[in-house]
């Protein structure tokens, strides 16, 4: 069963790979080792492992059996639970907890910028209240994208750019030998390339969309949030595409 021991290992690993998830962008991968990189590769290895194990016994030759349509990844089976760990670790997995904390914060802080003026969350409005939360404080404050993605470690820019395709049908960049420094394959994470990064927190107070005030806490309708609300970065729905 769970412990806590196990509970706050996990959130201490995962501290340790958001921030170095980070840092390694701008670092070069000689000081890897130094930063403290390969600890944390061997935490989230083992965290994959175990999850392997626990998914190839659920699904059996439902998993195992498949093969190339996992490429690039060796198998099905760690690219699902590289997947699995991925969503507990970054995606909602972090983005929760930072909500959770936002609401205590904006429940009991007595600083005079706190933009909340409960002391309790209204019976009944539970929602409510934790989607104005995270409108307000929103965990995930920038989403990027690539418009020109960087260009593969060992291409041209011609034969990255070769490598785009519609429908999802986009290739990776080919993995190259290992470096004999790092022990990892080569990978330029953003030369060559051009990134926008859509500010969430200000698409959540922007004005025009709801209304003066909008940085202050306003529980609203939930007709509201449906029609506006992006604070996780969730997908637009738009059934004319």
């Amino acid at each position: 069963l769970p412990t806590w021991d196990m509970a706050a290992s996990f959130v201490a690993m995962q501290d340790s790979i958001l921030r170095h998830a980070t840092i390694s962008q701008g670092l070069p991968r000689i000081f890897y080792g130094l930063a403290g990189y390969f600890e944390t590769e061997r935490e989230m290895r083992a965290y994959v492992h175990d999850y392997m194990v626990l998914l190839e016994a659920k699904l059996g030759d439902n998993l195992t059996s498949l093969v190339d349509e996992c490429a690039p990844s060796p198998n099905c089976s760690l690219q699902l639970a590289s997947a699995v760990v991925d969503a507990l670790y970054a995606a909602g997995g972090f983005s929760l907890p930072t909500g959770i904390q936002s609401g205590l914060a904006l429940l009991y802080s007595t600083s005079a910028t706190n933009p909340c003026t409960l002391d309790q969350v209204p019976v009944g409005k539970e929602t409510e209240f934790f989607l104005e939360t995270i409108r307000v404080i929103p965990p995930v404050y920038g989403f990027p994208y690539w418009k020109r993605r960087p260009i593969c470690e060992g291409l041209s820019d011609s034969e990255t750019a070769a490598l785009n395709a519609p429908g999802g049908n986009t290739q990776a960049c080919p993995v190259q030998p290992n470096d004999w420094l790092t022990g990892y394959p080569p990978v330029n994470q953003w030369q060559g390339g051009f990134r926008e990064v859509v500010n969430m927190l200000s698409s959540q107070h922007d004005e025009a969309a709801w209304g003066p005030g909008a940085s202050q806490f306003t529980m609203r309708n939930m007709s509201e949030y449906v029609e506006k609300f992006v604070g996780f970065a969730e997908f637009a729905s738009d059934p004319s595409v």
